[in-house]
């Protein structure tokens, strides 16, 4: 299923209007230590410097896509609880939890998420991610948080390639 979803992600890599995050034997914990570990090897190497350390760092290392907030998270099954998922992103996320399990969620559960998120969410604006300030820290930074996305997109890139080919049946 990996090189599978490595394809999808890859063909879908450059859609901009809507963003939907699947996740499937996901831990947030392990977000989090990958984000860690990446930030240890950039301060050993020199790459970065202990004072470009910041939230949004933090934040971004382990993200393939510049970070946006999660709106809603829905959970299935019928539990009500998060279970390591999405601990970070999810923050200020409208939690909806609804009684099906995945495979047998339909249209209608979303139209009733998204409704429930319209009426439901806070009013309460999301505190800003706080970053080093300084231009030299910025644009080093930014440097490696492109460094970072370029090379977990060529490990995609490389998954997806053992993806089976898309075969029309007639």
């Amino acid at each position: 299923m990996k090189p599978t979803m490595a394809k999808l992600m890859q063909d879908t890599r450059h859609g901009k209007r809507f963003r939907i995050n699947v996740a499937l034997a996901y831990t947030g914990r392990n977000d989090i230590a990958r984000g860690v570990d990446t930030l240890r090897s950039a301060f050993s190497s020199k790459q970065l410097h202990p004072y470009d350390m910041s939230e949004y760092l933090l934040q971004e290392a382990w993200q393939l896509i510049p970070g946006l907030p999660v709106d809603i998270l829905l959970r299935t099954s019928g539990e009500t609880r998060l279970s390591d998922f999405l601990m970070w992103e999810a923050t200020h996320a409208f939690l909806d939890f609804v009684d099906v399990q995945w495979p047998q969620l339909c249209f209608m559960d979303l139209v009733r998420a998204i409704l429930n998120y319209q009426v439901h969410r806070k009013r309460v604006p999301v505190p800003p991610i706080r970053r080093n300030e300084s231009d030299e820290s910025k644009e080093r930074v930014d440097k490696f948080l492109k460094q970072t996305r370029q090379k977990l997109w060529a490990e995609i890139m490389m998954e997806a390639k053992r993806a089976p080919e898309n075969k029309v049946v007639k």
